[in-house]
């Protein structure tokens, strides 16, 4: 079986986080001796780059078009090797002419017949869509060489509102062409059928998968003298981590046996750094900026529970890691986590709540010795690790590959 996934997202050897949810879907595929092959669509330009390509006509827009063989080993990822074709390049048109998805989806094309010279022709196609161009590549590729697609949706830009009636459209072919449409939350399933598209499929839940890496990890937590709550996010208004501090400050306020780690960078690391000075809890609170997958690992196993406050997440990928190392969770009640957390490894809390995110702070605290780690962890491979993720897909794989 010859499958190839079209990430969200352009593989980028630089930031492990980029296409990290395909990544790790790839290498517990290939643990099921399925054939893995990717390709990369990463166009960009600003506007000299692109008034000097529209105007001047002195660059084509896809001047870099690159066969790359990589090892998932530069990604701190642990398959053997993957198969990459990666259409580089600047945005031919200005912006204004709202032509970016065309360009994504031509780009797309170049790169999948250069896969197919190299590497043959794949049973089926798996596009992720963090928002929509993987399954419009999908979909082109659909209609030009009869390649069924199956499609899962990863992105909070539906319940954000940050979809156009233009884009609803595309995605409503999207949808209605592959042979199985996957969401990564029921909810988020659920709200983009809410939106009253003309859609001819139900969605299928499947969530994302454990990075292997996490599968075989050690559970050793913070000493009993202190107590340390652990939040990994991008720092942004999305991640809430204002939230967060007020939460904390209200809780422990001056108790310094209790401490609040913060991993991440973005927009809002100068106004969250601020913010703990003004609550004067700043003493407890570190920001640890942008970690590595190693680093991270450490973190974890040093931490007692994980705290995530977001106003909209479609799943969590950094909740299961969590669980992978034993961690009960607080987490706020935004679309993924209602299918991550349960009465046995953690508290939802409505968002946007810093009284309910306090309480839940302190009911942790109190009764942190109920919580069994190596049942959260074993529960969190049972629904999550690589083994139940593969057979599931290899089974919808199977599904479609059968005759009509």
């Amino acid at each position: 079986m010859h499958i190839l996934i079209i990430p969200g997202e352009e593989l980028n050897e630089n930031n492990f986080y980029s296409s990290v949810f395909e990544l790790n879907q790839a290498d517990a595929l290939a643990n099921h001796k399925i054939k893995i092959g990717f390709i990369s669509i990463n166009l960009q330009g600003n506007l000299f780059t692109t008034l000097k390509n529209c105007l001047l006509l002195k660059k084509k827009a896809f001047s870099n078009l690159k066969h790359l063989q990589k090892t998932r080993k530069k990604r701190n990822v642990k398959v053997a090797s993957l198969n990459l074709i990666e259409v580089t390049g600047c945005y031919y048109f200005p912006s204004a002419l709202n032509l970016k998805y065309k360009e994504q989806t031509k780009a797309g094309l170049m790169a999948y017949k250069t896969y197919v010279s190299l590497y043959g022709k794949p049973d089926i196609i798996h596009a992720h869509s963090r928002f929509l161009v993987g399954g419009l590549i999908a979909n082109e590729i659909l209609n030009k060489f009869k390649i069924p697609y199956i499609l899962t949706e990863h992105s909070s830009f539906y319940e954000r509102n940050l979809v156009s009636s233009f884009e609803y459209t595309l995605a409503s072919k999207v949808i209605n062409d592959a042979k199985v449409w996957i969401t990564v939350s029921p909810q988020l399933g659920n709200f983009i059928r809410s939106k009253k598209l003309s859609l001819n499929k139900t969605f299928r839940y499947v969530p994302n998968v454990l990075d292997s890496e996490f599968e075989n990890v050690s559970l050793s937590h913070n000493a009993e003298n202190s107590f340390t709550f652990i939040h990994i996010a991008s720092l942004d208004d999305n991640k809430a981590q204002h939230i967060l501090l007020k939460a904390f400050a209200q809780a422990f306020k001056t108790n310094t046996k209790y401490f609040l780690k913060i991993a991440g960078s973005g927009k809002d690391e100068q106004f969250l750094k601020q913010l703990s000075k003004e609550l004067n809890i700043e003493n407890q609170v570190v920001f640890l900026g942008q970690l590595s997958r190693d680093e991270i690992k450490t973190v974890l196993s040093t931490s007692n529970a994980f705290v995530l406050s977001s106003m909209y997440e479609t799943f969590g990928v950094v909740l299961i890691e969590a669980l992978a190392f034993g961690l009960p969770i607080i987490a706020t009640k935004c679309g993924g986590p209602e299918n991550i957390v349960n009465e046995n490894n953690g508290y939802l809390v409505p968002v946007n709540d810093v009284e309910a995110f306090a309480d839940a702070m302190k009911k942790m605290v109190a009764n942190y010795s109920s919580f069994n780690l190596e049942i959260i962890r074993q529960d969190c491979l049972n629904r999550f690790g690589s083994k139940q993720f593969g057979l599931t897909m290899k089974s919808i794989y199977k599904e479609v590959l059968q005759p009509s």
